[in-house]
C-alpha cells in the first residue's frame, strides 16, 4: 500500500469514527491529568494537536485567523511583560524557557477553543461524555487511593518494580515490596479534582433530567469529598468549600455573587501585600490552630513582600524567586520564637505575591486586568453555566493563593487544561450548514 493509500484510508476512519475517537481520547485525557498530574502538559498539549487535526481536517482552520478579544489581548501583553523583565532575571534562559511555555499554553488554548467553536451538536455530545467519564473515572480511582492508603499504586510499583521512582524519598520499600507512598504525593492530583469538579457537575446536570440530576450530582461532589477530605491537601479543602460556596451565592442571588468573586479577586491582587504583613505582625505563624505549612508561608511570604521594595515597578525578574532562596537559604536568619528562617522559599505558593516581587507593580496591574477580562467573559455565558464557572474561577483562585510556584510548566497547565474543559462542558456544538 503506498502511503497515498495509507493517507486515504486513514482520512477514511476519520470521517466514519471522528466522534468516537475524539471521546476515546477526551476521556483518557481527562483520567490521565488527575492521575498524572505532573505530565498534565502532555495531555493538554495532546488536545491541541488532536483540535488542530479536526481543524485541517473539516476545513475550518480559517478560524484561528479570527480576531481576538479582550481578554486575549490582555493574555499577550502579559506575556510581552513577562518576557521585558526576563531582561534583569537572575536565571534570564530559564526564565526564558517559562515565558515560551506560557505563550505555548495560550497559543495551545485558542486552538481549543476555535476547534470548540465549530464542533457538530453530535461531537459535542460525545465530547462531553468523555469529559464526564474521564473525571469521574479520576475521581474514583482518587477517592480510592486518599481513602486507604494509596493501594492501586503500591500494587502498580510492585507488580512492575521498573515503574518504580529512582529515588526512594518518595516510596517506603521492605524487603522489596513498597508498603507506604507518603500521603502528600496525592496534592497535585487533589488539586486538579477540585478544579475540574465544577466542570464535571455541569455535565452531570446538563445529562439528566429530574430526580436523577441532583442524585448524579450528589454522588460526584460525595465522590470529590471524600477524596479530598481524606487527602493532606488544606488548599483543596478550602477551595472545595469556598467554590461551593460561590456556586450557591451564584445561582441563589447572581448579581451579588458575581459582585462578590469580582471584588475578591481585586482583594486578592491589590492587597497581598499589605495582607501578609498584617498576618506576620499578629504571629499568626505561632497560632496554633493554623497548621504548620500555614506558619512557614507565614513568614516566607512575609519576608517576599518585604523585599518587594528592591524593584517596586519592574520586579526582580521572572523566576528569581528560587534561585534567591537557592542562594541566600544557608543564611537566613531564623529570629526567637520563629519557627522558620527568614527566606522567600523555593516557590511562591501564592501567584499574586510572586506576580509583585517578581514582575512588579506593572506586572500585578496586568494580572488584575487580565482576571478581570476572564471574568467579564464568563458573563456571557448560560445563566445556567454561570454558577458553574465562578465557582471553578473561585477554586483556581483559591490554589492560586496557596499553593506551589507560578512558573510550574504542570500548574500553568492545569489552569488551562481547566478552562478549556469548562468550554468543552459549557458548549452546545452547533448543527452543520
Amino acid at each position: 500500500m503506498s502511503l497515498a493509500d495509507t493517507l486515504t484510508t486513514i482520512e477514511d476512519i476519520l470521517d466514519r469514527h471522528a466522534e468516537r475517537i475524539a471521546e476515546t481520547l477526551v476521556a483518557i485525557l481527562a483520567a490521565a491529568a488527575i492521575i498524572f498530574p505532573r505530565a498534565i502538559p502532555l495531555f493538554y498539549f495532546a488536545l491541541a494537536v488532536m483540535a488542530m487535526t479536526e481543524l485541517w481536517r473539516t476545513g475550518t482552520i480559517r478560524k484561528l485567523r479570527e480576531t481576538p478579544g479582550y481578554f486575549w489581548y490582555m493574555a499577550a501583553i502579559f506575556t510581552l511583560w513577562c518576557l521585558v523583565t526576563v531582561l534583569w532575571s537572575d536565571v534570564p534562559v530559564a526564565a526564558l524557557g517559562k515565558v515560551l511555555f506560557l505563550a505555548s499554553t495560550l497559543i495551545a488554548a485558542w486552538i481549543i477553543m476555535k476547534w470548540l467553536g465549530t464542533i457538530s451538536g453530535a461531537m459535542a455530545r460525545h465530547i462531553k461524555r468523555g469529559l464526564l467519564g474521564g473525571i469521574a473515572f479520576g475521581a474514583i480511582f482518587l477517592g480510592i487511593e486518599a481513602s486507604f492508603g494509596q493501594p492501586l499504586k503500591m500494587a502498580f510499583f510492585n507488580l512492575f518494580e521498573s515503574a518504580r521512582p529512582a529515588s526512594q524519598k518518595h516510596i517506603r520499600p521492605v524487603n522489596g515490596e513498597v508498603v507506604l507512598i507518603p500521603h502528600y504525593l496525592l496534592n497535585r492530583s487533589v488539586a486538579v479534582l477540585n478544579i475540574l469538579f465544577w466542570p464535571a457537575a455541569l455535565l452531570v446536570v446538563n445529562r439528566w433530567r429530574g430526580i436523577w440530576r441532583w442524585v448524579s450530582f450528589s454522588l460526584l461532589a460525595a465522590i470529590v469529598a471524600l477524596a479530598t477530605f481524606n487527602s493532606v491537601h488544606e488548599t483543596s479543602m478550602i477551595a472545595f468549600v469556598l467554590g461551593g460556596a460561590t456556586f450557591a451565592l451564584v445561582y441563589f442571588v447572581p448579581r451579588i455573587g458575581r459582585i462578590t468573586v469580582v471584588t475578591g479577586w481585586i482583594v486578592a491582587v491589590l492587597l497581598i501585600i499589605p495582607a501578609t504583613k498584617i498576618a506576620y505582625d499578629a504571629e499568626l505563624y505561632k497560632a496554633k490552630w493554623l497548621p504548620d505549612t500555614a506558619h512557614a508561608r507565614i513568614i516566607f511570604w512575609a519576608h517576599t513582600a518585604s523585599r518587594y521594595t528592591e524593584n517596586p515597578i519592574g520586579g526582580v525578574g521572572l523566576r528569581s524567586t528560587k534561585i534567591a532562596d537557592d542562594e541566600t537559604a544557608s543564611e537566613a536568619r531564623r529570629p526567637e520564637g520563629h519557627p522558620y528562617a527568614l527566606r522567600t522559599g523555593r516557590h511562591g505558593h501564592n501567584i499574586y505575591l510572586q506576580t509583585w516581587y517578581e514582575l512588579g507593580a506593572v506586572g500585578a496591574a496586568l494580572l488584575l486586568l487580565l482576571g478581570l477580562a476572564f471574568l467579564s467573559r464568563m458573563n456571557a455565558l448560560t445563566a445556567c453555566a454561570k454558577p458553574y464557572a465562578f465557582a471553578t474561577f473561585t477554586v483556581a483562585a483559591i490554589l492560586a493563593a496557596f499553593t506551589w510556584g507560578m512558573w510550574q510548566v504542570w500548574y500553568i497547565a492545569m489552569f488551562a487544561f481547566s478552562a478549556m474543559a469548562f468550554l468543552a462542558a459549557a458548549n452546545r456544538g452547533r448543527d452543520p450548514e
